[in-house]
């Protein structure tokens, strides 16, 4: 095989490696975007959670797979009564 045969396919090579590389980076630019994504999403739900007042329990998602159970203030109350009365 002919040198510049040879230089060819070894700049062929290091092109295909470079392009796997440009590949794995523009994947872990779209997972760390959409971590950044779902930690917004969080974060506005946890405000959200601040702002909700009811005389229900309920669960409320706040994020991927992740959930709150709200629980009514007269609950915590009787719970609060309950630690102060031991």
């Amino acid at each position: 095989m002919p040198k510049q045969d040879k230089d060819l396919q070894k700049k062929y090579l290091e092109l295909q490696y470079i392009i796997q590389q440009i590949t794995q980076i523009q994947q872990q630019i779209l997972a760390i975007q959409n971590q950044l994504l779902d930690l917004r999403n969080l974060k506005e739900n946890l405000n959200k959670v601040n702002e909700i007042k009811s005389d229900k329990d309920a669960i409320i998602p706040l994020g991927y797979n992740i959930y709150t159970k709200l629980v009514p203030v007269f609950w915590w109350r009787k719970i609060l009564q309950k630690l102060m009365s031991l």
